[in-house]
């Protein structure tokens, strides 16, 4: 035998192992058929017997290779299903059949020989109480007994391939059809990616002849993901988290490690803020806007404590804000379940009925001051993210941020942004390294998958945004977008980026940006979108030869004025303390934060954000 990390076991494997359930049978048509004919002897209906040949001519197309038909095989295991067994193998040449085995332990649950009807609905209601995995019916099984035999049975699959006693040749695909029951084939399932009894609790059962197809993946695992869609999965009953699972079995290279994440381990995201150098309000005019992201964050902390110290609650802590919420997860199961049909990997638009449900959660179930109006808006926002991603599990998750709410620096992106990393790491969506302690950047694709969530976390709060704020505070690089004709902007976008190879270069570079900067604080004069108090921090700035213009928000917003690199300390602290003389706040930040990172720690760091 092969030790479990040989590569010569991988010659042997099957492509693929396909579960099907048996078709529709006289039994499934007429429950007091059970009364008095034995499980075992009860045939299929004529619809079952063409639900099993369609289901043959189907699997033979996933099975063959169009380039060389002759390269595969595939070998049936089943039990109590003769007849399916039979209708399904009239689709396959004969001589790509290179086996047949008839497997006891993958028979259908046992009930308990003859069936009453009457009692056996009462039975069922009470199994539905119980629960379904742990219910042992009277004289029959439970569905544990059932993942015990089936256990046996996966134990006994890997010897054979082991021993080869499939007879494989390895130049050609194997493909191992089991034609089973829904429970076994379930359950199946359930021990080979290792699932919870709660999420197989979630789990549909097949449809007479449905079948799964597990695949293996690039680095040698197996995955459903491979050969069905995330929509496929997630009306079979996969959560968000195990649908992340099979994709990174889809995908992981060969060798990687999926570890699922601690139960005490803490994931951390941050977003950084943005300014607009240039063009914030010719973009509706076709111009040219210059965004850059600050090193100014928001932070998202979540945590699932392991039970039972942690109540049955989804708890959200607003802690610049001072504020709490916490939703039981039954409640939030009852109010949100009809309404949110989503999977991690598909970013989807938040409808009005869902948005109005979840402000009812928010708004009728909690108090939140006259004064804090936006608090509401971020509230509906987490309700959302978390369980289109994360599904309705219980957690804690903990804001900060450096950034001022209101000012144009792009604090409900930074949000929006940093809570939908955290919700995506910790779901398994994004590939990262559970043992770093460091922040760690996102690839290209995971960007994307985060900004589209935060893009429709934004949405939320401010019904049509350009988009330029999130995108800005998800990605690490200075960004250009709105590519249109403005001059002032291009000629400030193309100035930003040219290298300074010396400090005679950094300082001519630097005059020209103030000079950009000046003239387009004129053109927002000119345009009506400046305002007195702008103008007196302007002025201000000005006393001192900084150059500046106001950034984000009409009106108010932010003022961004540069510190040239060569400024003295002294300069900064007068013109910070002649300001906060007038009644304004002050904050110094670089350009260019570093976008969305994701950092994991121990639970203790939860509240040290």
């Amino acid at each position: 035998m092969f030790e479990p990390n040989d590569p010569n076991r991988s010659k042997f494997l099957p492509k693929r192992i396909i579960l099907v359930r048996h078709g529709e049978s006289e039994g499934n048509l007429d429950n007091s058929t059970y009364t008095t004919i034995p499980d075992h002897q009860i045939t299929l209906t004529p619809q079952g017997i063409s639900q099993a040949r369609h289901a043959g001519t189907q699997i033979q197309r996933v099975v063959s290779n169009e380039k060389d038909k002759d390269n595969w095989r595939v070998y049936f295991c089943w039990n109590m299903t003769r007849s399916s067994l039979r209708e399904i193998a009239k689709a396959f040449p004969r001589k790509s059949v290179i086996g047949v085995r008839e497997e006891c332990r993958i028979r259908e649950q046992d009930f308990g020989n003859f069936q009453v009807t009457e009692r056996m609905k009462d039975i069922k209601e009470s199994r539905q109480k119980f629960g379904r995995f742990f219910y042992r019916f009277p004289e029959g099984e439970s569905a544990a007994d059932v993942y015990d035999r089936v256990s046996t049975f996966l134990e006994s699959l890997w010897r054979d391939i082991d021993m080869n006693r499939f007879n494989h040749d390895p130049s050609k695909d194997l493909n191992l059809i089991i034609v089973s029951h829904g429970l076994a084939s379930r359950v199946f399932l359930m021990k080979w990616f290792k699932w919870t009894v709660e999420q197989f609790e979630y789990l549909h059962n097949f449809s007479n002849c449905e079948y799964r197809v597990m695949q293996l993946g690039v680095g040698g695992e197996y995955s459903l993901a491979v050969h069905h869609s995330d929509e496929e999965m997630q009306e079979w009953g996969l959560s968000p988290e195990m649908i992340a699972g099979q994709k990174w079995r889809a995908h992981a290279e060969k060798g990687a490690s999926m570890e699922k994440l601690p139960w005490d381990m803490e994931v951390i995201a941050r977003a950084p803020g943005k300014i607009i150098l240039s063009g914030e309000h010719a973009v509706v005019y076709g111009s040219t806007a210059v965004a850059a992201a600050i090193d100014l964050y928001t932070y998202v902390s979540l945590t699932y404590p392991p039970p039972p110290h942690s109540p049955d609650a989804l708890i959200l802590h607003l802690k610049d804000a001072g504020l709490e919420f916490s939703w039981p997860i039954n409640r939030l199961k009852e109010a949100l379940s009809p309404t949110i049909n989503t999977t991690a990997s598909s970013p989807t638009s938040c409808s009005a009925e869902t948005i109005k449900v979840i402000t009812t959660l928010v708004l009728k179930e909690h108090t939140i001051p006259d004064s804090r109006t936006e608090i509401a808006a971020a509230v509906v926002v987490f309700l959302w993210l978390y369980t289109s991603i994360q599904g309705t599990k219980p957690a804690r998750v903990v804001v900060s941020s450096e950034l001022p709410l209101g000012s144009g620096l792009g604090s409900s992106a930074a949000y929006c942004v940093s809570m939908s990393g955290a919700l995506l790491a910790s779901s398994g969506s994004l590939y990262l390294d559970f043992n770093s302690e460091d922040w760690l950047s996102l690839g290209e694709n995971e960007q994307k998958l985060a900004n589209e969530w935060a893009f429709e976390g934004e949405k939320i709060i401010h019904g049509n945004p350009s988009g330029i704020d999130n995108t800005v505070s998800t990605l690490d690089t200075m960004t250009s977008v709105f590519a249109a004709v403005d001059n002032i902007s291009n000629e400030l976008a193309s100035t930003v980026q040219l290298c300074s190879s010396n400090d005679l270069d950094v300082v001519e570079k630097e005059k020209k940006v103030e000079e950009l900067m000046e003239m387009n604080q004129g053109l927002l004069q000119c345009m009506g979108v400046s305002h007195a108090s702008i103008e007196t921090v302007i002025s201000t700035t000005h006393k001192y030869k900084l150059s500046s213009k106001l950034t984000g928000a009409d009106g108010g917003g932010c003022v961004i004025t540069l510190l040239p690199a060569l400024l003295s300390a002294s300069v900064v602290d007068a013109v910070t303390a002649e300001l906060e003389q007038c009644g304004f706040q002050s904050y110094i930040a670089g350009i260019g934060g570093k976008g969305l990172e994701i950092r994991f720690g121990g639970v203790h760091d939860i509240f040290s954000i």
